[in-house]
């Protein structure tokens, strides 16, 4: 409980352990050249080349420091998700919001943490794996503690979501207290990184998820985004959807006007 800083080398590829017993730890400092994590602003985060079962390659956040005393924290953006126990037993904590980029919310992500009063999920489409323990009847992923006459976890917070997310129904799953958001924010077609532009970034995006669906993979893609990716509006993403967007994004580049529902005499 003495140790309030750690510091990862180079040379250091795997760690097993997410330092969930170093309750004074408040920063992660990793030395520049690490191919696999690095730290943003005192968080250890994770870079993973491959998929696996809880989400897909990318940037992770794998532990927020225990000794830390700020109340409320936000993932930074641009992270795919949050790892197995990241967050597990922080004290102090009373809320935690995820962006729209976090994909996916691994088990025991949020387990036990016991001032966690609200958590909001800005992705409608983010992933919550609960651990496969069928002997418990509460979520193990976002709980403030463990009842062990009960047998199961609970939490007291809220979990603040857009309406029929899948954070929702994790709520429902478990029966804890929600806030709506509204709806969620739609993309607009062939914009699948909302960036306001529908461009050959979108087209790759498309590609790639094609490429992964046809290899019998998951796309990568939110529900929102492949709504975005079907152009054609024929219910599957493939190479004629990333054909469309790059003669609409060619079409903008020449101060074209239209919409792209326009454009290609589209129903809106």
């Amino acid at each position: 409980d003495k140790l309030t800083r750690i510091t990862i080398p180079a040379s250091l590829m795997s760690i097993e352990d997410t330092f969930s017993g170093c309750g004074a730890l408040t920063d992660f400092t990793v030395a520049d050249g690490n191919p696999v994590y690095r730290d943003i602003d005192g968080v250890l985060i994770e870079t993973t080349s491959e998929p696996d079962e809880y989400g897909d390659a990318g940037d992770y956040l794998f532990c927020y420091p225990h000794g830390r005393t700020d109340a409320a924290y936000t993932v930074p953006d641009g992270l795919t998700g949050v790892c197995y126990g990241a967050f597990g037993g922080c004290s102090g904590l009373t809320s935690v919001t995820l962006p729209a980029d976090v994909k996916s919310v691994a088990p025991f992500a949020f387990e036990a943490c016991p001032d966690l009063a609200k958590i909001t999920i800005l992705n409608p489409d983010c992933r919550i794996v609960d651990s496969n323990v069928a002997s418990w009847d509460g979520g193990s992923t976002i709980s403030t503690g463990f009842d062990d006459v009960r047998g199961c976890y609970y939490y007291t917070g809220v979990i603040r979501a857009y309406e029929g997310s899948t954070a929702m129904q994790y709520a429902a799953e478990w029966g804890y207290a929600t806030e709506s958001l509204g709806e969620a924010p739609q993309l607009p077609l062939g914009d699948l990184n909302g960036d306001d532009a529908v461009n050959a970034n979108d087209a790759s995006a498309v590609l790639m998820a094609a490429a992964r669906t046809g290899a019998k993979k998951p796309s990568g893609l939110t529900n929102t985004q492949t709504k975005a990716a079907d152009v054609d509006g024929n219910g599957a993403v493939n190479a004629n959807d990333a054909s469309m967007i790059l003669r609409y994004a060619a079409y903008k580049g020449a101060k074209g006007t239209k919409t792209i529902y326009e454009y290609f005499g589209l129903t809106q």
